[in-house]
């Protein structure tokens, strides 16, 4: 029988390798961004609406940036042109409106803050979709 330390020492190479694994695959994921699925913002504007997908940027710099924790970024797309929707749910959750600005006919921008920070949501429209994309500081 193998000795309790080397088993122990085994468990826990196999507990650090499985976090290692996991950790990685989920900045492989196509939703590596999202921390709390179903919530939207990590939960500061509420629960994402069924009507909406989450997505990440596919930006391989993006990515880099949300691992090393220097931006936080969340992407939805629905169907329809709704560039409000996501927007209003942030307002119900006490972030205030600093400005807002219908860019272009399919391109919308809102700038949000709360004490915690300033949230850049941007709605564009992409074909009969709308894509969300919410960044800011961690």
């Amino acid at each position: 029988m193998p000795h309790p330390a080397f088993l122990i020492l085994s468990l826990l190479a196999l507990v650090g390798a499985g976090t290692y694994v996991a950790t990685e695959l989920r900045w492989r994921s196509p939703t590596y961004c999202i921390e709390r699925r179903g919530q939207v913002w990590n939960g500061e504007a509420g629960a994402l609406p069924t009507d909406y997908r989450p997505q990440c940027p596919a930006s391989s710099s993006y990515r880099a940036e949300v691992r090393r924790g220097d931006t936080r970024v969340e992407q939805y797309v629905t169907s329809g042109w709704h560039p409000e929707a996501l927007a209003e749910q942030f307002k119900a959750q006490g972030f205030r409106e600093l400005d807002a600005e219908l860019i272009t006919p399919g391109l919308y921008e809102v700038i949000l803050e709360k004490s915690n920070g300033k949230v850049y949501y941007l709605a564009a429209r992409q074909g009969d979709a709308t894509e969300i994309t919410i960044n800011g500081q961690r």
